[in-house]
């Protein structure tokens, strides 16, 4: 597939954390379920990095 041929035709996707630790079993599950969208989870439980907060809090105002 290119870009030229991707039509999504309501295909589904996946936005934010899943519950997993290991970020191969979280693909693997991503990738089964969701094959033809690329997905891109975070693990917030392996690691505090992995937060949504952590990851998208830079620039805002009043957070340190």
């Amino acid at each position: 597939m290119n870009s030229k041929s991707f039509k999504p035709r309501g295909l589904a996707t996946a936005i934010g954390s899943m519950p997993h630790a290991d970020p191969a079993e979280a693909g693997a599950l991503a990738l089964r379920y969701l094959p033809d969208i690329p997905v891109w989870p975070q693990l917030p439980n392996r690691s505090f990095l992995e937060n949504m907060y952590a990851q998208y809090s830079e620039g805002l105002p009043g957070v340190v």
